[in-house]
């Protein structure tokens, strides 16, 4: 039979390790969101570019109105969020 002070130390290298890989897992999540977001950024800045062009340089009072010409439809924020 082990000893409780080893018992106390597997759980909390347990704990340890499976907060660490939560982290880990989160960090992650975090940077393909942030990227998705520049990337929306980026179509979005893209098609007011377009559209001022073509509109003898005003921008539209809302941004669906890039959609159909300039966007195939509005993106969604990956937070949950709307850039509307």
């Amino acid at each position: 039979m082990k000893k409780p002070w080893v018992r106390v130390l597997e759980v909390v290298a347990l704990v340890l390790t499976l907060s660490l890989g939560a982290d880990l897992l989160w960090q992650e999540h975090s940077k393909r969101s942030h990227q998705r977001c520049r990337e929306n950024m980026r179509a979005l800045a893209q098609a007011l570019e377009l559209y001022s062009t073509d509109s003898a340089g005003r921008y539209p009072h809302q941004l669906s109105a890039l959609c159909p010409r300039y966007l195939s439809g509005l993106p969604s924020c990956p937070r949950g969020g709307s850039y509307e």
